[in-house]
């Protein structure tokens, strides 16, 4: 009788590994046809993210603040289903990129905060 490893077995195998497709790496090819994050080199990652931010003038598109130290964000996550074309990319300032990606995880944005620990935005 001969020994058949059970991963090579499944149909649908990743091509970089070998090992069977995640449920949730079976999820995102199903969203979606734009290439991944993790698809990409660090050059072409660098490339998009460059032409977002000449695109977006190192504008934040929240506050409207000028930074050149911002961030590429996704405006639909990844885990959402979201892709890497450019319409689905903004650039944000590092604050609005954590209150973002903070509100995206289903958590409450607190800001600024008094002497008494209470926030001062009536957010609690």
């Amino acid at each position: 009788m001969e020994w058949r490893c059970p991963s090579c077995a499944v149909t649908n195998v990743a091509k970089r590994n070998g090992k069977p497709l995640t449920t949730k790496q079976k999820q995102r090819l199903a969203a979606t046809t734009a290439p991944r994050i993790d698809d990409l080199s660090g050059y072409a990652w660098g490339k998009i993210r460059e032409r977002v931010r000449q695109r977006d003038q190192y504008t934040c598109c929240m506050c409207k603040r000028v930074d050149t130290h911002g961030v590429v964000d996704h405006v639909k996550p990844l885990e959402q289903g979201g892709s890497n074309d450019d319409t689905n990319l903004q650039y944000l300032c590092n604050p609005c990129h954590v209150d973002k990606t903070n509100r995206d995880r289903g958590f409450k944005v607190k800001r600024a905060f008094g002497p008494d620990g209470m926030p001062l935005d009536g957010s609690w």
